[in-house]
């Protein structure tokens, strides 16, 4: 039995009763599982910490990190580092209480308006409306526009700086962003924004995809993101290798063949 874990949803239960239901359901379907597959080493964490220490180190040998492999990278034969990169910063995805953006529009507000990124959104979502006025109340231009194709929005993120990936608290956790890979697929460095310390901004800069900034601390995440948007620097020369390996559908049926080949 292979289990692979793309959302571990036990964060988005609040009624105690049900998420102590969910995590019995998690842990028996692990247990009776020869091969669990996870997105993250948080993810791995979380779900061995569900288990007492004397079963822990069993469960942990079982559970194997496997990303998703991006289907964009089968379409492009090279990541091009463009050189004209007309917006600073674009968000593509939903705009719910999950991402947290408000926290980010707060740390815009507290940079200087001659200093402040040309920011896109795109997408949809049950908060939007609020954001829109949000981000009108503090004066922080943002131009919101619509859910586009996903052949037109790859156009628009490779002509961008950044690409946002927002979180209302650490959640790699629980998941790991499929808007990460969208974005480096087509040359487009990272922006972490998330509401407390995650492992997920650990992991973008060890592989130099990005930048990681704490939403929790608006006023320090402010200053970092000035920073960062003040340098005028180049894609790394393995950018392109990088991202090949963590996210190409080859790489990701290497790895997991070497997985079952353990088993």
């Amino acid at each position: 039995i292979i289990f692979s874990v793309q959302d571990n949803i036990i964060y988005r239960i609040n009624n105690e009763y049900l998420k102590k239901a969910f995590k019995i359901y998690m842990k028996c379907t692990v247990f009776i599982s020869d091969i669990v597959l996870v997105l993250s080493t948080a993810m791995k964490d979380e779900i061995v910490s569900y288990f007492n220490l004397d079963k822990s180190e069993a469960i942990s040998k079982k559970i194997y990190i496997l990303m998703n492999f991006c289907s964009d990278l089968d379409n492009n034969n090279s990541i091009e580092d463009k050189k004209y990169k007309s917006i600073d910063i674009i968000y593509a995805g939903n705009h719910g209480p999950s991402q947290g953006l408000s926290k980010f529009i707060d740390i815009i507000s507290r940079i200087k308006n001659k200093d402040r990124p040309k920011i896109y959104f795109y997408g949809e979502g049950s908060e939007k409306d609020e954001l829109i006025r949000y981000a009108g109340q503090l004066d922080v231009q943002i131009k919101f526009n619509k859910t586009i194709s996903r052949h037109d929005i790859k156009s628009v993120i490779s002509k961008s700086r950044y690409g946002l990936v927002c979180m209302a608290e650490p959640l790699s956790k629980f998941a790991f962003p499929s808007k990460l890979a969208a974005y480096l697929s087509v040359g487009t460095r990272t922006i972490i924004c998330s509401n407390g310390n995650d492992e997920i901004g650990n992991y973008i800069i060890e592989n130099n995809f990005g930048y990681f900034i704490d939403s929790s601390n608006p006023k320090n995440a402010a200053t970092l993101l000035n920073k960062y948007l003040s340098k005028d620097e180049d894609l790394p020369i393995d950018f392109a290798e990088n991202v090949e390996y963590q996210f190409s559908k080859n790489e990701y049926f290497k790895k997991l063949e070497k997985i079952l080949a353990i088993r």
